[in-house]
This record gives structure tokens, C-alpha cells and sequence, in this order.
């Protein structure tokens, strides 16, 4: 018999409000019990949308309403902060920091220069003030 070997779950840097509603409601949002229950079965953890369909960098998609909260914007000031100090993209330090945890981020691009940035996350130097002060804002 096939063991499973993974788990896929929506998550992101920055959070949506307790109880809002997604646009695309239904996705499960990854939680605390879920990673530690894949950590401790020795599932490996994928998580998709994590760039928020562009609305860390696009203005023409910016994050949706359940996002505005208090939360979000000190994720979005840490991060801001953190991009400076490692000259990496907003984008580059969000899968970078998914990556630090050993979630593998499932990301859809639209050009090569989409899927060039992508891949250069796994050279973002982030280091554990950086996760630790990503941890604070969130």
C-alpha cells in the first residue's frame, strides 16, 4: 500500500483576519497543529498561493480585504525592512522564509522573469533575526 507523502495547504507570510472570508473560499489555510502533524508523520509540507496571487508586489492586485488588518501591515513593514537589508524582492524573502521552515512553495508564473525571481529565493540570506522578527510581525 502507497504511504502519502506530503501535504498541500494554502499559507503565506501574511495572514487573513480570523473568520474572514476568501475570495476563493474553501482553500484550507495551513495551521500550527497541521505542520506539526506533517513534521511528526514525516510529511513533507507544500504550500501554494504563497505569494497571494501577486498582492505583495502588484498594485494592480493588491491584497484582498481579509488581509487589512493591524497584522498585515507590520508583516508587510518587516518586510519591507528585510528586503532592503538582503536586496532581495518582496516576493524572493516570502518564499525564502517558507523555505527556512522546509515548506516547499508551489508559486505560477507568467513570464521568465516570474520563475528567474522565484528560483533566486533559495539565495536570499535570511537569517534568524530576519525570521525571528518575520515571526514578531505576524
Amino acid at each position: 500500500m502507497a504511504q502519502w507523502s506530503t501535504v498541500q495547504l494554502r499559507h503565506s507570510l501574511a495572514r487573513p483576519r480570523p473568520g474572514a472570508v476568501l475570495p476563493d473560499q474553501g482553500h484550507k489555510l495551513l495551521t500550527a497543529d497541521d505542520l506539526d502533524y506533517a513534521h511528526t508523520e514525516g510529511l513533507d509540507v507544500w504550500a501554494y498561493t504563497p505569494l497571494i496571487n501577486g498582492g505583495y508586489v502588484r498594485p494592480d492586485k493588491p491584497l484582498p480585504e481579509a488581509y487589512a488588518h493591524p497584522g498585515t501591515s507590520r508583516v508587510l513593514g518587516a518586510l519591507d525592512e528585510i528586503t532592503v537589508e538582503t536586496r532581495a524582492t518582496r516576493n524572493q524573502v516570502v518564499l525564502a522564509w517558507l523555505l527556512r521552515q522546509g515548506i516547499r512553495p508551489i508559486v505560477g508564473v507568467s513570464s521568465l522573469a516570474q520563475l528567474d525571481e522565484a528560483v533566486d529565493a533559495v539565495d536570499v540570506p535570511l537569517e534568524d533575526g530576519h525570521m525571528a522578527r518575520l515571526a514578531d510581525a505576524r
